[in-house]
């Protein structure tokens, strides 16, 4: 899965990245959560990519009022064209989602499911720490008072073997070379781990636990015992 993630890479690096003509200010965001705003990069009316800002977890157009405490922020891959809430906007309205990064939590017992400030929380990154996009459905709700809201959630997928170890599920991350291909035509095929040795982890402080933290210190690595000595 994923719950939280990175994003600092400045706009101008995006816009080449990804291709989309928009140049806005985007601030830093170490610890990005659900329910608040993220960069997404959408195919316009006009059959170019275009960047924007959408509320992290989907909330399906079809809805009479929508539940905002439980955000469906992501959505298994497996199942995503079966779902009501997500098979729409899996065939079309399919979205980038730009991170630098993202962090999943794994836990220090064998015992019963703890909770996220007693796990080990990892930073999770490309090995050579490029920037890279999520794979994401998107949708637009309008409510009964003329009210808006754009939303959109992340897909997941089996782990690959770099992180399989901190948890069984991962996002997808689509390809550079495949990002048309995700917005045009979308497709299973593209639904799948990274090769083995895509990714690095690194542990972090327990200081990203908290979800109100931001800021560079959320990335400051974990001193292992065995280091001390």
């Amino acid at each position: 899965m994923c719950g939280r993630f990175a994003l600092t890479t400045p706009i101008a690096d995006l816009s080449d990245l990804m291709d989309f003509p928009e140049r806005p200010n985007l601030e830093e965001r170490y610890n990005i959560c659900p329910t608040q705003p993220v960069a997404v990069v959408v195919l316009g009316s006009d059959k170019r990519k275009h960047f924007t800002l959408h509320r992290w977890g989907l909330i399906p157009n079809w809805v009479k009022e929508p539940n905002l405490n439980n955000p469906m922020h992501n959505a298994r891959s497996e199942t995503v064209n079966d779902k009501p809430s997500f098979k729409g906007p899996f065939r079309g309205r399919r979205c980038l989602i730009p991170a630098d990064g993202f962090y999943e939590w794994q836990s220090r017992s064998t015992g019963q499911a703890a909770t996220t400030s007693a796990k080990q929380g990892y930073y999770i990154t490309q090995t050579n720490n490029a920037p890279f996009a999520f794979a994401g459905i998107w949708d637009d709700w309008l409510g009964a008072d003329g009210s808006e809201v754009q939303s959109c959630a992340i897909l997941t997928t089996e782990a690959n073997h770099d992180i399989c170890h901190i948890h069984h599920r991962m996002p997808v991350i689509v390809l550079r070379k495949d990002y048309n291909t995700w917005l045009f035509k979308g497709g299973h095929d593209l639904l799948k781990p990274l090769p083995i040795n895509s990714l690095k982890a690194t542990p972090v402080t327990s200081y990203v636990n908290n979800a109100r933290n931001e800021g560079p210190a959320c990335h400051e690595p974990q001193i292992q015992q065995a280091q001390l000595f």
